[in-house]
């Protein structure tokens, strides 16, 4: 028999006050189903670093269910014939599931990636409805992981999560705070970017057609986050995106975003640094400003050369550069008499123009002079009287 259900289309997320912070929301479903309505805790919304691991599941594995018989009100006794084994063995199983919560309605016949796990109380295998199990079309991505977990090496651990572009409203003030999600779609082809906090090594990754992201990271605490532009802004989830990722040798963890469009309009600078040279390797002992000049606007912007020879100018707009040294007269000491050009040409149509996206810090502008005498002091006037 098939299920008849319906779902409601508006899913509300409250505050619980008594939950740490990281876990500090939950999206309550309410559906119909066999003319019943149904209640559906799902736990965290965007945000909320999670395991995607098999530590806590007894079986995981891709298999046939060979029977899917209703129990209950809202149940559903599944028998599975396996096919890979990632977890557990490979014998047949039977399972119980919530299909009055399951997002797709199982049936015999149907092949399914399985996370199962065992209930302390009944002995019985679960297939938990906001778990990650789900139907083999949707699971290339979780079977691609599942795998990669069996054969990583070293110190790696693996990073996933998606990104969604949410339709979002906010109850208004003195209303308890909730949201409500009018809809949901995947991102592709946004950039996330996972920064390790002890030695500022940034690694990225771009969702695909689902907005799933991967990374394999080398074990230690990340800051992750996704690209502030496009005129889409992050949505928090009260405090859970507060905090790092700490990700483990041969371990998964899975961090998921949600993103809506940005209402208020603000400029997200960026950051251009990198190293000025001598062809022979000296050190610069006069320090000169590199100038950062818009080619699309009248804005520019400079910075100071350190002693190793590095610079970096912060909030610096979006847009288009050209970079060097003396092509803008009056904006920084010691002037030369020929310009310098990023990334190390005299003529201004040799130069390199460099792109700067919302919220990008580039650090590989490193140019070097052309002729020595490029830096040398200047001299004050003399005179013959």
């Amino acid at each position: 028999m098939s299920a008849q259900r319906k779902w409601c289309f508006v899913l509300v997320v409250w505050a619980v006050a008594c939950l740490e912070s990281r876990l500090s929301a939950v999206i309550v479903e309410v559906r119909e189903y066999h003319g019943k309505q149904v209640t559906c805790l799902h736990s965290g919304l965007m945000g909320v670093a999670k395991s995607c691991g098999t530590e806590r599941y007894t079986r995981v594995f891709t298999g046939i269910v060979s029977s899917s018989v209703e129990i209950g009100d809202t149940n559903k006794r599944l028998e599975i014939v396996p096919d890979e084994t990632f977890v557990g063995d490979s014998t047949y199983a039977i399972a119980i599931t919530n299909q009055a919560c399951l997002h797709t309605d199982i049936q015999a016949g149907d092949k399914w990636l399985f996370y199962l796990y065992r209930d302390p109380n009944s002995d019985t295998l679960v297939l938990g409805y906001d778990g990650p199990s789900k139907p083999i079309g949707d699971a290339a991505d979780d079977i691609s992981m599942l795998r990669d977990l069996r054969h990583l090496d070293g110190n790696t651990g693996i990073l996933i999560g998606t990104v969604a572009r949410l339709e979002v409203s906010e109850s208004a003030p003195p209303a308890p705070p909730a949201r409500t999600i009018k809809g949901i779609a995947p991102l592709a082809n946004h950039k996330v970017a996972a920064k390790n906090v002890k030695n500022g090594t940034e690694y990225t990754a771009y969702t695909n057609e689902k907005g799933y992201f991967k990374f394999d990271l080398p074990s230690g605490t990340y800051d992750v986050t996704t690209a502030a532009e496009y005129g889409l802004r992050q949505v928090e989830n009260f405090r859970s995106m507060e905090g790092s990722v700490s990700v483990q040798r041969g371990e998964c963890l899975e961090h998921d975003f949600g993103v809506t469009p940005n209402t208020t309009p603000v400029v997200q600078y960026g950051t251009v640094s990198g190293h000025v040279s001598y062809p022979d390797g000296r050190t610069i002992t006069v320090h000169p400003w590199v100038q950062l000049v818009s080619v699309d606007s009248e804005f520019f912007t400079s910075a100071y050369v350190d002693a190793s020879g590095y610079f970096e100018a912060k909030k610096v707009r979006p847009g288009r550069y050209l970079i060097g040294i003396g092509i803008r007269a009056g904006t920084g000491g010691p002037e030369i008499p020929i310009p310098v050009y990023y990334p190390g040409v005299r003529a201004k149509e040799q130069a390199t123009i460099i792109e700067l996206r919302p919220n990008e810090k580039r650090t590989d502008v490193d140019f070097q002079l052309p002729i020595e005498d490029v830096l040398k002091p200047l001299t004050p006037a003399t005179s013959n009287r």
